[in-house]
């Protein structure tokens, strides 16, 4: 990296950094993304990279360590926290007896793995796992607890830069597949079956949400992230709807949980990421194997438009050349996944390469690859003289895309072995520096993006444009018929409009929406936060309602699955904000 591009870091720190921290993490990743460009990616992936075919995410960490990980918290519980390299300075801890114990192990292993994993550590049935610790204890002795777990967790991995959110998997009832599961807990002690701790499951789940509200006036707690799933059973049962109610008061207020529609047959044992991405039970058929100590190697994201200008009006020649875009990702992810095996067997990675009955923390043979669209909507239009929520006719053509794509990616699965998967996750880096290279390459007038000419993206947050004016009803029904062909990820987002909505009609929503394909869907509500009064505010304004300041009021919003200040956007982002589509729930 050039001496002059780090001092213009320090001269524009106050965009593009919280701290002095984030500057020395911006200056690595540039040397390492170039190390791995120049010395590690075959010619013809790094050139398909820097050409715009394709992107390759979180290239800087992209022979160092996975992008998300989904931990089994159950390994923790039964072994305790222990380090066997004999370099370690990590504490041992032993497995815990009580809940504060456990919520300290747990706290220890998303600490220790923090530096292991570059977007997202996931914890699946947290309030399950835990919930044979809380037999007769009262509720606002769990209120206190889970209050101190919530502030170390969002000190400890606050979604900053270097530094992987956290999301905790919340169920609020039992889930099938783990009803007559044995219970871990206390070494000695025949626990029964997790369906015995249904009412202990409930608890910390209420519990959790009251301390999410407990100072709602102020910031709202963002970091860890919720992801709360909706069985059918779920939504019909007359013991959770208080909480039920709850969850929506949150998400109608501040828009932070996000909600899994577990109602559908292939979703019962599915898990997700907040970012969107999902695992299933479907690559060994066991749900434990496919699901936990697994997560998301890496992803490759496809440039789809760019496709659609260069091979216009030739279906055949077009998916031959989607075809050849996969062959080329794949050959990226096998260099992912022999990197990632190496830095295991050197104990690099510390906490996911621990020996769990004589295999590696992390499953890595069961670890998938996924491979991102992007710009699906723009080339449909490039294609088709329509954009998805224009005609039925764009749907069925973007449809034949994605069922390319999956068969694809299934038969290079096969042919590899590595478990590949076709997700729409959220990627702003490459919407928008695909974009920026179609223009520079073939002109505005002979492309379609979102955005301006100055500040070009495609879309890359669901399938249809945010900013798209259609229904509710028809956003739902265009994003669902997607989310099946997208099996490693997809998420859907609904905008509020102000002012704050009602929980009831949240819910109501939500059962709407667990009766369709959506496979996982998040409320955004923007808001904004001023320094000086401590307060938040409904809405996107421009200064504090209050005490009138404009340098010390933050708005933040959804960017994509995570909120963030506007003012840390991408610009071509940031001009489009006010144009997102809003509905009154």
């Amino acid at each position: 990296m050039p001496v002059y591009d780090v001092t213009t870091l320090f001269e524009n720190s106050e965009a593009v950094s919280t701290s002095v921290e984030d500057i020395r993490y911006l200056t690595g990743k540039s040397v390492m993304r170039d190390y791995v460009f120049l010395n590690v990616l075959p010619r013809k992936v790094a050139d398909a990279h820097l050409s715009g075919n394709i992107h390759v995410n979180n290239a800087e960490s992209w022979i160092i360590k996975p992008d998300e990980v989904q931990h089994d918290l159950r390994v923790f519980l039964k072994n305790g926290f222990n380090f066997n390299q004999d370099n370690s300075l990590m504490m041992t801890i032993d497995p815990p007896k009580t809940f504060e114990a456990a919520l300290t192990l747990t706290e220890a292993m998303i600490h220790a793995s923090r530096t292991e994993v570059v977007n997202e550590q996931g914890v699946c049935h947290f309030n399950v796992f835990l919930a044979p610790f809380v037999k007769g204890m009262f509720l606002e002795d769990l209120r206190r607890i889970l209050k101190q777990f919530v502030f170390s967790v969002s000190y400890l991995s606050n979604g900053r830069r270097g530094f992987p959110a956290v999301s905790l998997g919340l169920d609020f009832t039992i889930p099938p597949h783990l009803e007559i599961v044995r219970v871990v807990g206390e070494i000695g002690k025949n626990l029964g079956v997790y369906d015995d701790y249904f009412e202990e499951a409930l608890k910390i789940l209420v519990a959790l949400l009251d301390v999410l509200f407990e100072d709602d006036v102020h910031r709202p707690i963002l970091n860890p992230r919720l992801a709360l799933n909706l069985s059918e059973e779920t939504l019909n049962s007359k013991e959770v709807e208080t909480p039920l109610v709850k969850a929506h008061e949150l998400a109608a207020k501040w828009g932070i949980p996000h909600f899994i529609n577990s109602s559908l047959k292939e979703q019962e044992q599915a898990s997700y990421f907040v970012n969107g991405n999902r695992l299933a039970s479907d690559w060994t058929g066991d749900w434990e194997l496919d699901t936990l100590r697994t997560g998301s190697l890496g992803t490759i994201a496809v440039n789809l438009p760019r496709l659609a200008v260069e091979i216009p009006g030739d279906e055949r020649k077009f998916l031959r050349g989607l075809s050849n875009y996969l062959k080329i990702s794949v050959t990226a992810l096998k260099g992912k996944n022999k990197a990632i095996k190496k830095r295991l067997n050197q104990a690099l990675l510390p906490l996911l390469s621990q020996e769990i009955a004589n295999e590696s923390y992390l499953r890595l043979e069961n670890t998938p690859f996924n491979i991102s669209v992007v710009g699906l909507n723009e080339a449909t239009k490039i294609q088709t003289d329509k954009q998805l929520y224009e005609d039925a006719r764009a749907v069925d053509y973007a449809t034949k895309i994605l069922g390319h794509m999956a068969l694809e990616a299934k038969k290079l699965s096969w042919k590899s072995g590595f478990r590949i998967g076709l997700s729409q996750s959220v990627n702003n880096e490459a919407s928008t520096r695909f974009a920026e290279l179609d223009v520079k390459k073939h002109g505005w007038k002979n492309v379609f993006t979102q955005g301006n000419e100055n500040s070009p993206y495609y879309t890359a947050t669901g399938v249809v444009p945010l900013e798209a004016d259609i229904s509710l009803e028809d956003r739902l029904r265009i994003d669902g018929s997607f989310h099946k062909h997208l099996n490693g990820g997809h998420l859907s987002l609904i905008e509020l409009e102000e002012p704050e909505r009602s929980p009831e009609a949240l819910l109501k929503i939500s059962r709407h929406i667990c009766q369709t394909s959506i496979g996982a869907f998040a409320y955004t509500r923007s808001y904004g936060y001023c320094l000086n009064c401590k307060k938040s505010f409904g809405g996107l304004q421009k200064k504090c309602p209050e005490c009138k300041t404009v340098k010390n009021f933050l708005g933040y919003s959804r960017l994509s699955s995570y909120y963030l200040p506007v003012k840390h956007w991408p610009p071509t982002q940031q001009t489009r904000r006010a144009q997102r589509k809003k509905y009154i729930i």
